[in-house]
C-alpha cells in the first residue's frame, strides 16, 4: 500500500521551478506538463488529496517516465520523484494488475535461469528457421528493428559454457552476469573476465544469480522485485570477495537499490552489504589498475553515458578514461553524450514510439562526431543505439571490449570450467 503521508510530504517538496523540464526525456519527446517531473508531481499530489483518482489517464502518464533518474540530481529542492512514480507504478499493478505477456515474462522468465534459457533457444530456433524474421515483417520498425539489434543467431548463454563457478581462495572479484551479456552478448562477458585478470584481479562469475529484478520494478511489479533481490543476495552474500562488478548499468543500479526495495524486510542490512561492493567494471578498472596491450586498433571512438550509470552509479569519467589509453584510438567527445538514448530496458518496446522520439536526436549528436565506433557501459543501451544507427556502418561496443581488443583480435574463451 502508499505510504501517503510520506508521498505527499515529498510531492509538496517540489518548488515548481522547471529545471527538471531541460534534462526529461520523455518531456522532450511529449512537450506537455505530465511528462515531466513537475508535472507527475502536482498529479501525485491531487491524487494523495483525493481531488484525482486513479484513472487510465494518470496511470499512462506515470509509465511514460524512463527513469532515468535525470530530475532527481537535477532537482533543487531534492525531490525524489522517481520514487514517487514508482510507488505509484506499483499501486496500479497491485490494483489492475500485470497485462498477460508482461506477467508472463516478468514473473514466469526472468526470475527462472533455466525458463529464461529455453525462452532464448526457441527464440533462436525462431530465428533458424525464419520465424522471427516473419514475425518482425508484420511489426511496425519501432518494435522490428530491435529484434534486428540482437545478434542474428544467438550464441551459447555464458553460464553455460562456464558451468556451477567455485570461488577458490585469493578470488577477489564476483562478476554478476547480466542477462544480456549472458544471452546475447557473451563476449562481453568473456572480454571483462580477460581485462580483469591481465590486471592481477582474480575474478569469477557468479552462474547462481538470477536477473537483477529491475525489469519488474520499472513496470511495477514489486512484489516479483523483491523476490528476485532476496535470491540474489542469498547468492552474493556467502561470497568472500572486495567488489561486485557489473557491466550492464542497469544490473549496477539495481543492485545498489537493494536496500531500498528491502526497507523494513529482514534482509535489508544483507542487502546494504551487497550494495557497498557494487560497482561498475569501469570504476573498478580505474580506481584498482588496469592494463593495455600492444594491438592499435586506429579507430575513432565516441561515448554514450547510460542513464543508471551516470545518475545512479555517478561512473562518468571512467569508461572515458580506458578509451583515451587505448593504442590507436582516436576519443572524440559526443555533444549531448549524457542524453538519454530511450532504450530504458522494456521500455522501447512498451513505449516504442515515445522512445523513438528520444532516440532520434541522441543518434544525430553520435553521428555528428563522425564515429568508427560508439562507446557505451550498458548491453541494453547498445541494442537501441544500435537499432537508432542501423543504416549507417557504425556499431556499438562496450568500451572493456576495445581494453580486450588490445591484447588479443578476437574474444578468447579458455576453458573456465569448474574454475579449471
Amino acid at each position: 500500500m502508499l505510504d501517503k503521508a510520506r508521498l505527499y510530504a515529498e510531492s509538496k517538496k517540489c518548488i515548481r521551478c522547471g529545471l527538471c523540464q531541460a534534462v526529461c526525456p520523455s518531456y522532450r519527446a511529449m512537450r506537455n506538463e505530465a511528462s515531466v517531473a513537475r508535472g507527475r508531481n502536482r498529479l501525485i499530489r491531487l491524487l494523495l488529496e483525493g481531488q484525482l483518482s486513479m484513472t487510465p489517464r494518470l496511470k499512462e502518464d506515470m509509465f511514460a517516465c524512463l527513469g532515468c533518474e535525470a530530475c532527481k540530481i537535477n532537482c533543487p529542492a531534492g525531490v525524489i520523484t522517481p520514487e514517487l512514480i514508482s510507488a505509484l507504478k506499483a499501486e496500479y499493478v497491485e490494483k489492475d494488475g500485470l497485462p498477460f505477456i508482461q506477467r508472463t515474462i516478468l514473473r514466469g522468465v526472468l526470475p527462472h535461469s533455466k525458463r529464461f534459457a529455453l525462452a532464448m533457444k526457441m527464440f533462436k530456433l525462431g530465428q533458424t528457421v525464419k520465424i522471427v524474421p516473419g514475425v518482425a515483417s508484420k511489426m511496425p520498425e519501432t518494435l522490428s528493428g530491435r529484434l534486428a539489434a540482437i545478434p542474428e543467431r544467438l550464441p551459447k548463454p555464458l553460464s553455460e559454457e562456464l558451468g556451477k563457478q567455485d570461488f577458490p581462495d585469493g578470488t577477489k572479484v564476483a562478476y554478476f552476469l547480466s542477462c544480456t551479456t549472458n544471452f546475447m552478448f557473451p563476449d562481453l562477458g568473456w572480454d571483462a573476465l580477460q581485462v580483469l585478470e591481465r590486471a592481477g584481479h582474480g575474478t569469477a562469475i557468479s552462474t547462481e544469480t538470477v536477473c537483477c529484478g529491475k525489469p519488474q520494478a520499472s513496470l511495477g511489479d514489486k512484489e516479483t522485485t523483491v523476490k528476485m533481490a532476496i535470491h540474489n543476495i542469498r547468492a552474493l552474500s556467502n561470497l568472500n570477495v572486495e567488489a561486485i562488478l557489473t557491466d550492464c548499468a542497469t544490473c549496477g543500479s539495481a543492485l545498489k537499490e537493494y536496500p531500498h526495495w528491502l526497507k523494513g524486510h529482514p534482509m535489508e542490512e544483507e542487502a546494504k552489504g551487497i550494495a557497498e561492493k557494487v560497482q561498475d567494471i569501469s570504476e573498478y578498472l580505474v580506481k584498482k589498475g588496469f592494463k593495455v596491450g600492444s594491438l592499435h586498433q586506429n579507430l575513432r571512438v565516441t561515448y554514450h553515458d547510460p542513464c543508471h550509470l551516470n545518475h545512479v552509479l555517478g561512473v562518468r569519467t571512467e569508461p572515458r578514461q580506458i578509451l583515451k589509453a587505448l593504442p590507436g584510438v582516436e576519443f572524440v567527445e559526443s555533444p549531448d553524450a549524457d542524453r538519454c538514448c530511450g532504450g530504458a530496458g522494456s521500455f522501447c518496446l512498451t513505449h516504442p514510439e515515445i522512445s523513438e522520439r528520444i532516440l532520434e536526436p541522441k543518434v544525430s549528436s553520435l553521428a555528428s562526431t563522425n564515429p568508427d565506433l560508439v562507446a557505451t557501459g550498458c548491453p541494453m543501451c547498445k541494442i537501441q543505439l544500435q537499432y537508432g544507427l542501423r543504416k549507417t556502418d557504425v556499431k556499438v561496443i562496450h568500451p572493456v571490449q576495445l581494453l580486450a581488443r588490445t591484447f588479443s583480435e578476437k574474444t578468447l574463451r579458455p576453458d573456465r570450467s569448474a574454475n579449471k
